[in-house]
């Protein structure tokens, strides 16, 4: 909200990003693959406002046919790959137990 307040980035393009994050956690992920976890949106949530922040740094001003600098570097960074590569299902893996490799006697 108080990005929209300052007009740094609008309320509805930070809702897409939420709902973005939402929306990977309660996919049901493909055969073979876990679902998405917290730590994945958290770490591609983290992602994207650290290269935000490379991006626009001392860039905040509105230009003067209205848009933002930083709203524009937000909506492409909500798609970027290597943010979008985080929030992939992982797939699942079948490590042995300790137990498991022992023949019973």
């Amino acid at each position: 909200m108080a990005f929209d307040l300052t007009g740094i980035i609008s309320f509805q393009s930070h809702e897409v990003w939420r709902e973005k994050l939402f929306e990977c956690l309660s996919k049901n992920p493909p055969s073979g693959y876990r679902s998405t976890s917290l730590e994945q949106c958290r770490e591609a949530d983290k992602l994207l406002w650290t290269r935000l922040s490379e991006l626009t740094r001392g860039n905040l001003k509105v230009n003067p046919d209205g848009t933002s600098p930083v709203q524009v570097h937000f909506e492409a960074l909500m798609v970027a790959p290597d943010v979008m590569m985080l929030l992939q299902p992982l797939p699942q893996t079948s490590r042995p137990g300790p137990y498991n490799d022992r023949q019973e006697r």
